[in-house]
């Protein structure tokens, strides 16, 4: 075999171990998410914002979240799928992008009335 079948074959593989890494599953995901999160940094399109300031995420189960997001506090039902987090039943229901999600920290990212927000939350 020459060095450049070698070569080849090596990158294949390579590429092919590669693409076959998985996301975080969505099991993994809700067991990590459950807990209070407390918002740390928000933008407004790309601005801080400071409107948000007591915004607040609890996880109660892998079904039930209370959030504050419309002023007070709301239950809501959610769902993750893949990484989006969908809410139902309360006055405001937003989906959110799960970016970065660890023991201790949250980022998301979220669309609303034809506005940007990113938000970061921590434990």
């Amino acid at each position: 075999m020459s060095k450049y079948s070698i070569l080849l074959l090596l990158s294949i593989g390579m590429l092919l171990s590669v693409s076959c890494e998985k996301e975080p599953s969505t099991t993994a995901q809700k067991d990590q998410i459950i807990g209070t999160w407390t918002l740390s940094n928000a933008l407004r399109n790309g601005n801080t914002t400071e409107t948000l300031n007591n915004f607040k995420l609890e996880f109660d189960n892998d079904t039930l979240l209370f959030s504050n997001l419309s002023g007070t506090r709301e239950k809501q039902l959610y769902s993750i799928d893949e990484n989006f987090i969908k809410t139902k039943g309360a006055r405001i229901n937003p989906e959110y992008q799960i970016i970065n999600l660890t023991d201790s920290t949250l980022t998301l990212k979220m669309l609303m009335n034809n506005l940007e927000f990113d938000f970061e939350f921590v434990r």
